[in-house]
């Protein structure tokens, strides 16, 4: 069996999930003709679509309680991939998805907590970890460790004798996190990361890694999640 390259592998990750597999059918929408109609809908939905029949022209707000109509800005076609939707929702807070030529379905920055987006989330990262490990692994030592993260040293090289004492060692990356590998790879110049940019990772990938916990705990973290994911592609493309 072939093995697949990292661009590959991010590509099958684009193509196999995308925004249709969270966003919300128009069959399970409000729709509405007037405000009046509108209203009661506006407990569950921001924006109410109308009219209440036919094709869907518009939609109205929750916020100001006025009518729009749907303009190509407020459209998103179904085959979005979902690891380019956080930076699609730094610009606003919903769009009206497209399947051909017909709006299907409704997508709000608060279906980016649907566990669904964890999965391409996680294994984008998962990639990266691969990558900067596959870089640096022949020049990580014990000394190397000591030097770079020495708050951890002896945990990590006790943690590391004790899995090689049972034979279930698979050496140093075994007992390092993904943090930790990011923080050595900055230090070896293997990738251009920065503290904060290797904080901002750890904190996307303990989201994505821990299902109980909401991915997206307010508006400003989809900031940080788009972040981490234009630094990633970045990487996975470099050479």
């Amino acid at each position: 069996m072939k093995t697949q390259s990292p661009l590959e592998e991010i590509a099958d990750l684009h193509r196999l999930f995308t925004v249709e597999h969270i966003m919300v059918p128009i069959s399970k929408l409000e729709r509405a003709s007037t405000l009046e109609q509108a209203v009661p809908g506006f407990k569950d939905y921001d924006n109410i679509i109308s009219p209440k029949t036919g094709a869907i022209k518009g939609y109205f707000s929750r916020i100001d309680r006025k009518h729009y109509l749907i303009e190509k800005k407020d459209l998103l076609g179904g085959g979005t991939s979902l690891l380019d939707l956080p930076a699609l929702f730094g610009r606003r807070d919903f769009y009206y998805v497209l399947h051909g030529n017909e709006i299907a379905g409704y997508v709000h920055y608060s279906d980016l907590n649907n566990n669904y987006v964890r999965v391409p989330v996680f294994g984008l990262l998962q990639i990266v970890e691969r990558k900067m490990w596959s870089k640096i692994k022949q020049k990580v030592d014990a000394d190397t460790i000591k030097r770079i993260l020495p708050e951890r040293f002896e945990e990590i090289v006790a943690k590391k004798e004790r899995n090689d004492s049972y034979n279930v060692g698979l050496g140093w990356a075994d007992v390092l996190y993904f943090a930790e590998i990011l923080q050595l790879a900055a230090s070896l110049k293997a990738v251009d990361l920065d503290d904060s940019d290797i904080s901002k990772f750890g904190h996307v990938r303990n989201g994505v890694a821990h299902p109980s916990r909401t991915f997206v705990p307010k508006r400003n973290t989809i900031e940080e999640i788009a972040l981490v994911c234009k630094k990633s592609m970045d990487i996975v493309q470099s050479a």
